[in-house]
């Protein structure tokens, strides 16, 4: 039987525990090369379950992240549309993560994850297939070559070129500096 290793902090305050155990998983997160924005957007949606149960995040059980799903399914992001399949899953990736680093750490003996992720978000991610939204259409070499030579400015033609050619994303494009 493994030990479970435990944080000491106040059990006054539930917010202090659940902030101390998010706050030591972010600083994993930066060790193992997350990027600074995916742990922003890891750290909101951690925050945001943490307040949504409102137990300590040691103590969630299946029940919760049902509780959670059917919250963010009830959710609007700013332009008051209803958050896509593929957000509730960014929100479900990042609780994950974080369960796996209770797990790893050994503060839980296993996670909930992999066994909710099978049964309650398999639909979630046909439901996000089938919509389209997360289908990507291919161009064939032909199309790139009238798409490169229909760019004029170098800069233009040279930037889409790296895209096509390297496969990174807009953000690590924008990202590049002369230097680099």
């Amino acid at each position: 039987m493994t030990k479970k290793k435990t944080i000491i902090v106040p059990a006054i305050n539930l917010d202090i525990e659940n902030e101390a155990l998010i706050n030591e998983y972010l600083k994993d997160a930066e060790a193992v090369g997350l990027t600074e924005r995916t742990i922003e957007n890891y750290k909101s949606c951690l925050k945001k379950f943490s307040s949504v149960i409102d137990k300590s995040l040691m103590d969630v059980d299946i029940s919760d992240l049902i509780v959670f799903k059917k919250y963010l399914e009830t959710q609007r992001n700013r332009y008051t549309i209803p958050f896509s399949p593929k957000t509730i899953s960014r929100y479900f990736s990042a609780i994950e993560s974080f369960y796996e680093f209770l797990e790893f750490e050994e503060y839980i003996d296993k996670s909930l994850m992999p066994k909710f992720r099978r049964r309650y978000l398999k639909r979630l991610r046909r439901k996000t297939r089938s919509n389209g939204s997360s289908n990507r259409k291919l161009i064939t070499v032909d199309e790139m070559s009238m798409l490169l030579n229909s760019i004029m400015d170098p800069r233009d033609k040279a930037v889409i070129m790296l895209l096509a050619k390297t496969g990174i994303r807009r953000q690590e494009c924008s990202n590049i500096e002369i230097k680099d």
